[in-house]
């Protein structure tokens, strides 16, 4: 216990106190007595409040990198018809998904992204996590705008009446479908003010088997 105490734990502090993170001993935020305590440790108090620096730097850090591998990703498709043109040409063996392998050996053989890129631009595109992205996952990707309009629009809906009223709302002719232009005028209607991209890209997601229309 003495050993112990002398290389991790000084007196005053338990061991519940500590814990190891990335091979060095850190404080746990939640214990007050690890800022009021006088009791000096052998690395010193300035070193304990510089590791917390550090960690939280390290997080920013890692967010940072995602936007960027997500940004350089998305400055390459500026239209909804190269977004779908680059959705086919990852998705090589043409299941109407992209394997986590197809778009990683895509983005690396394009000479443009890293192997840590393409597998970074990978998880954030997973949405549901089954380890495919289809055609809405990749459009929301590159369409941040509109995969934030449909998330709100979701949680607007608490029933599958008020999703089957708003459906019918929306679809002016009552042909049981809705078209591209009956979709603009909804979400022109609802005060929304998007790019022209923007509204295919709601309309190519909201079209989940690609008919050219949105089914109930």
């Amino acid at each position: 216990m003495a050993n112990e105490q002398e290389v991790y734990f000084p007196s005053g502090y338990t061991k519940c106190d500590l814990k190891a993170h990335d091979g060095r001993p850190t404080f746990k935020i939640s214990n007050a007595r690890a800022w009021t305590n006088p009791t000096p440790t052998p690395w010193g108090r300035e070193r304990v409040n510089l590791e917390f620096t550090q960690t939280s730097s390290s997080q920013t850090s890692k967010m940072d990198s995602k936007s960027g591998v997500v940004g350089k990703f998305r400055s390459f498709y500026s239209t909804i018809e190269q977004v779908k043109a680059a959705f086919l040409q990852y998705d090589i063996n043409r299941d109407g998904n992209i394997s986590r392998q197809e778009l990683e050996d895509g983005m690396v053989q394009s000479g443009q992204f890293s192997f840590d890129e393409a597998r970074t631009a990978f998880d954030i595109a997973d949405i549901n996590g089954d380890g495919e992205i289809d055609i809405a996952e990749f459009v929301q990707l590159m369409f941040p705008n509109a995969a934030e309009i449909i998330s709100q629009m979701k949680r607007n809906f608490q029933s599958i009446d008020d999703v089957v009223n708003t459906f019918n709302s929306w679809d002016m002719n009552k042909d049981g479908s809705i078209s591209f232009s009956e979709l603009q005028s909804a979400v022109t209607n609802s005060g929304q003010r998007l790019s022209e991209e923007e509204m295919n890209a709601i309309f190519v997601i909201g079209d989940v088997d690609q008919n050219g229309e949105i089914d109930l």
